[in-house]
């Protein structure tokens, strides 16, 4: 083909040719096809010396790119907007405010026929086929703050060939620029609780409305994992919970109430001081049934060093209690991370829980 393009005129003035390929594509051949990209430039800079132009020829190199369906199918619709979405050929340039989309991803929005509340549901698409019995999959609550960067440390670290096996993240969201959405999450990952039952919030102002854990469960269980399981094939036996702060509240309410909605619970800096320690309760009334119920439960607890005293104390009092206990879940692991508060607690516990999840 190159001996063809040096022999032969360029393209017609009406021609336009889109070219595409993998940085990484023939990197494990000993054949001419490890030779793939630089013969792709070569002829893009062929035909580019034999008079073509940046408006009817196009090399879109894809970093990381492999030689599969997964590449060439992220390309052809890049393809399509660049041959037709515009005539005259020429590059189009869009300012977005405030605007990123992480590549592989994608978003739903979604409102629950059982209580009719919306939610924004963010997805990190698997790159690559599923393992055998589907894709593991990790359901993170709190997506307005943590999807980000729990997606690129996906997209990072399920690159071949040494990567983690691909999964699925789904981000439970809310339609807000705000990265803690406050009131929705105080409705959705709590019981009800009186202002009794609750101590007095730091500005002196009312607690927002609680109690809406049951019915977010619901939704949780009987219509977005349905859901997810329509649009990828999913392990069922690899489902994991994430939730950090109310969300561990939520996250440990789960095991608790339905321990077998996920075979991983991740709770960070979680809120057991929420109504009185009633986390400590219902524990001890379901004990007996998460140890029957499900044998191969884990829960990974984990709380920042610079957090309250009350937030840490609290975390190793419940993982003393359930590890002393006969009862509770095969695996319970705690974690003390040194000189890290409530919210930068974070970052350090992503590659690892990742890990946990596709193992």
């Amino acid at each position: 083909m190159l001996d063809f393009i040096r022999e032969h005129d360029g393209l017609e003035a009406t021609q336009r040719v889109y070219m595409s390929v993998g940085d990484k594509e023939g990197i494990y051949k000993e054949t001419r096809q490890r030779h793939m990209v630089e013969h792709t430039k070569e002829a893009h800079q062929l035909w580019l010396d034999k008079g073509m132009g940046a408006a009817g020829l196009k090399l879109a190199v894809e970093p990381e790119g492999t030689h599969d369906d997964l590449f060439m199918m992220k390309h052809f619709p890049e393809s399509l907007k660049w041959l037709f979405g515009n005539s005259e050929g020429h590059l189009q340039f869009r300012r977005m405010s405030g605007e990123m989309h992480v590549p592989g991803t994608q978003v739903w929005d979604l409102q629950s026929h059982l209580s009719g509340r919306e939610y924004q549901i963010y997805i990190v698409e698997p790159m690559g086929p599923p393992p055998e019995g589907g894709y593991p999959v990790l359901y993170t609550l709190d997506a307005n703050a943590t999807f980000g960067s729990l997606a690129e440390a996906a997209r990072l670290q399920t690159r071949g060939p040494h990567g983690m096996v691909p999964f699925v993240i789904v981000g439970i969201g809310y339609n807000s620029n705000d990265p803690i959405v406050t009131s929705e999450r105080f409705y959705d990952y709590t019981v009800f609780a009186d202002d009794s039952e609750l101590p007095k919030r730091p500005d002196g102002s009312a607690w927002p409305l609680t109690g809406g854990a049951e019915v977010f469960l619901d939704f949780i269980e009987y219509e977005l994992k349905p859901l997810i399981e329509k649009e990828f094939p999913i392990d069922r036996a690899k489902q994991s919970l994430f939730g950090h702060s109310l969300g561990g509240f939520f996250t440990l309410y789960t095991l608790f109430k339905r321990p077998s909605t996920f075979r991983r619970y991740f709770a960070a800096s979680p809120s057991i001081w929420w109504k009185n320690l009633t986390l400590l309760q219902l524990w001890e009334n379901n004990k007996v049934q998460i140890s029957l119920h499900e044998t191969e439960i884990e829960l990974h607890l984990s709380v920042g060093s610079q957090e309250k005293p009350n937030m840490v104390r609290d975390a190793h009092n419940l993982y003393q209690l359930m590890t002393e206990d006969v009862y509770g879940p095969k695996l319970v692991s705690m974690i003390e991370v040194p000189n890290e508060g409530h919210v930068s607690l974070l970052p350090s516990l992503f590659s690892p829980m990742l890990r946990r999840v596709t193992s």
